[in-house]
């Protein structure tokens, strides 16, 4: 190996970018069977992220219910219940139908350990509008009291207006027609007040005369 490739094989491990195993990468799947009166296993260990999945192999109908509410599902012959555990700590489980929240009868348990797994999600549109609509949708789903227009082809505006929290920020042409879109967020979200982020020249009269017409 040349000197230049061992430099960049450390820097890449200095930044990070070589050799790491994400938990996303390592996250498995914990088989539990569900059969006529028992759960197997009935214990089970795994760490955050994994994934268990009860499947009922047996004659009749099953439930797994969480001891602390946080899932119930009953299974039919064939059907199979998936869920992630994204957080540490023992979870106790039962059948409703043959067992108690006691641990008396049908009942599991499962130990995960490790920490704590953010979910992962994304927010996005076909453009840079739509984008801004869906965060718009996403953060104010019950309406806002401001809306604040910033010119979309310039992004310093946009940012220096991401302090604002009355409301959000939708993207807006300097000037011309105000897109159908934006006008069919602002009329759902009703705000009391329509603010355009920065002077004329970045976001015209017309535009924010457009924008609070009804």
């Amino acid at each position: 190996m040349t000197m230049r490739r061992i430099l960049l094989v450390l820097a890449l491990l200095a930044a990070g970018l070589l050799g790491t195993t994400t938990r996303a990468e390592t996250a498995e799947t914990v088989q539990v069977l569900v059969r006529d009166n028992v759960f197997q296993p009935a214990t089970a260990e795994l760490a955050t992220g994994d994934t268990v999945a009860w499947e009922n192999i047996g004659r009749v109908s099953h439930t797994v219910t969480a001891v602390d509410g946080s899932f119930d599902v009953v299974l039919r012959e064939g059907q199979q219940f998936r869920r992630t555990f994204r957080k540490p700590g023992d979870v106790a489980y039962y059948c409703r139908f043959h067992g108690s929240s006691d641990g008396s009868g049908m009942a599991g348990s499962l130990s995960v350990t490790g920490t704590t797994v953010p979910e992962k999600d994304r927010i996005a549109g076909d453009d840079r509008f739509a984008t801004a609509l869906a965060l718009s949708r996403y953060q104010f789903p019950d309406g806002a009291d401001e809306v604040y227009l910033a010119r979309s082809d310039l992004n310093p505006d946009a940012l220096v207006g991401g302090s604002l929290t009355r409301g959000p920020i939708l993207l807006v042409p300097s000037c011309g027609e105000l897109p159908t879109a934006v006008k069919a967020e602002i009329d759902r979200l009703d705000p009391v007040k329509v603010v355009a982020l920065g002077g004329p020249d970045a976001v015209c009269e017309d535009i924010l005369d457009q924008a609070v017409a009804r």
